[in-house]
């Protein structure tokens, strides 16, 4: 329809400025709402240019992109892994052996326990995120 060819002229010059600016999915959305609207021979050949260079999705750049932890200094990695095995030590420790101090369930801050007569509610809210952490660092920095 003619009618919509000023509509898809000024979608086509949108879809460019997207391109220019590194927005390569809008850029393809747009060239497909200019083609729905009339087909125009310079949109056919951009959409045929975009197909031939294709640049990754932001989901793909932002998983191939270096780590933070990758970025640490070759010399501090096996002092925080160091560290990160004493911690994790510390920890396992307390939670096992019922006789140290703090060693209850529910002793660190942030965990959540509760106790009735009929009742008992525990929570370890701040030991999963903390046993998390520690975990995902210790197979990053094995993984890395």
């Amino acid at each position: 329809m003619e009618a919509n060819r000023d509509e898809a002229e000024r979608a086509l010059e949108r879809a460019r400025e997207y391109y220019r600016n590194g927005e390569m999915e809008r850029a393809q959305r747009l060239i497909a709402t200019s083609l729905r609207l009339y087909e125009l021979p310079q949109a056919l050949a951009f959409r045929d240019q975009l197909e031939q260079n294709q640049q990754p999705s932001i989901l793909t750049r932002i998983y191939n992109q270096r780590p933070l932890w990758m970025s640490i200094h070759p010399t501090y990695k096996i002092p925080l892994l160091f560290l990160f095995i004493v911690v994790l030590t510390i920890t396992i420790i307390k939670i096992t052996t019922p006789d140290l101090p703090l060693s209850a369930p529910g002793s660190l801050p942030g965990d959540f326990s509760y106790h009735n007569e009929s009742l008992h509610i525990y929570f370890p809210f701040m030991t999963s995120i903390i046993l998390s952490m520690l975990f995902s660092f210790l197979f990053r920095m094995i993984r890395g």
